[in-house]
């Protein structure tokens, strides 16, 4: 029964951890599509609130 509460607690480790890289990941990915969009467009995004 110890080994099974060992057990939960890791995959529960291993499920927050998931999510937080799926986070990092999505966040990386947003901030790379954006960079790539005002490089593209230099002088349309000047004056605009980033």
């Amino acid at each position: 029964m110890n080994n099974l509460k060992v057990t939960v607690k890791i995959l529960i480790l291993v499920a927050i951890s998931i999510v937080g890289m799926l986070f990092v990941g999505h966040r990386g990915y947003s901030s790379i599509d954006k960079a790539a969009v005002e490089l593209d467009f230099p002088f349309v995004f000047q004056n605009s609130i980033i």
